[in-house]
């Protein structure tokens, strides 16, 4: 789904309207077609790093001390919290574009 915006002036109303917490979960934009394509954080890296090493959810849970909630949020590409996601790549020995990536919205 891409969000097409005709002017700066209708983004400035969609963004005062928006949710801080919406908006976090944004990484990025980039112009496409004279609109915005809104991008969002995928953890698919993440899952396929722990098939790899032949982890389940709840072993990540417990060997990188993150909660139930977070692991839940990873599993729908939803917003976690950086010491989150710190403690997945000190549990892993990677870094964060091991684990997730900016990808467009209609590609989650």
């Amino acid at each position: 789904m891409y969000i097409t915006i005709d002017t700066l002036d209708i983004c400035q109303e969609m963004l005062d309207k928006t949710p801080a917490s919406d908006i976090i979960g944004l990484a990025a934009t980039h112009k496409r077609n004279g609109g915005l394509q809104v991008m969002v954080i995928s953890y698919k890296k993440l899952w396929k790093l722990m098939i790899d090493q032949n982890l389940n959810k709840t072993q990540l849970k417990d060997k990188a001390q993150i909660s139930t909630n977070a692991v839940a949020k990873l599993g729908k590409n939803e917003n976690v919290t950086l010491p989150v996601l710190l403690n997945i790549c000190e549990y892993l020995e990677c870094d964060f574009g091991d684990i997730m990536e900016a990808v467009p919205e209609n590609e989650v």
